[in-house]
Formats: structure tokens, C-alpha cells, sequence
């Protein structure tokens, strides 16, 4: 379970990273 959270907690910080470059990319 706690490896799941884990991997779970870096595809998030992964994901808010393409967002954040998106974003930039755009403004």
C-alpha cells in the first residue's frame, strides 16, 4: 500500500509539472 501512495505521489508531481510547462507555454 505504501509503495502504491508513493508512485501514486510521483505520477501527481509529474503531472503538475506538464501542466506548470503548459501554462508557461502559453502565457
Amino acid at each position: 500500500m505504501e509503495n502504491k501512495a508513493f508512485s501514486s505521489s510521483i505520477n501527481l508531481r509529474q503531472f503538475n509539472n506538464r501542466i506548470n510547462k503548459i501554462s508557461l507555454e502559453s502565457s
